[in-house]
């Protein structure tokens, strides 16, 4: 039943800030406004000629780039995102929200997990630990009538912990029936580590 799928809309996403310090990861939180996902390999290439022709080609597979559309912000996954905090006051018509964001800040890493549904049944996530913004979300708003659709790139690498331990880059879990994105990252990345 695995063997050929037709994946067409992501139906849940899970995002989750990483400590180097602890090595784990936050609790994840659900990311209620995804609209879509690319994911785009990227790859370091070399080639050499021997004798006047082409022999030895070299295409290594090094990390992700990851581009994440979406509908409108919502806080909590922005703030796992990109470690900028809110403070919110008053309430009903007259509550506001502020997020400062100073310059110089480094952002920090996090794990994504975006959980995209198949047209014959299941699902398959896919599962990075390791991510980091390349910047923060983007607008551009409309002359008129369209809605704004945030979008942020970031790059995926391979996660070394101190124990020398390496995890997987990126997978890929097919379900033969759909599935909720974990929100326990602790124990979804822990399958990843390589052998």
């Amino acid at each position: 039943m695995l063997d050929f799928r037709k994946w067409y809309r992501a139906h849940g996403a899970v995002v989750g800030q990483y400590s180097p310090a602890t090595e784990m990861w936050n609790t994840g939180v659900a990311v209620p406004n995804l609209q879509g996902i690319q994911i785009a390999p990227m790859m370091e290439n070399d080639e050499k000629n021997s004798y006047g022709s082409r022999e030895h080609l070299l295409s290594v597979f090094v990390g992700l780039e990851v581009t994440l559309d979406f509908v409108g912000t919502h806080d909590p996954s922005v703030t796992e995102m990109t470690g900028f905090s809110s403070t919110s006051s008053g309430s009903g018509a007259s509550e506001t929200r502020r997020r400062r964001k100073q310059g110089g800040q480094n952002l920090p890493y996090f794990g994504l997990i975006v959980g995209i549904e198949a047209e014959d049944e299941g699902d398959v996530h896919l599962i990075i630990p390791y991510v980091k913004l390349d910047s923060l979300l983007g607008l551009e708003v409309a002359a008129e009538n369209q809605f704004v659709v945030p979008n942020v790139t970031a790059k995926a690498a391979r996660l070394r912990l101190a124990d020398n331990t390496l995890l997987d880059l990126y997978n890929e879990l097919e379900h033969a029936t759909l599935t909720a994105p974990a929100t326990d990252l602790d124990t979804a990345f822990a399958d990843l580590q390589i052998a």
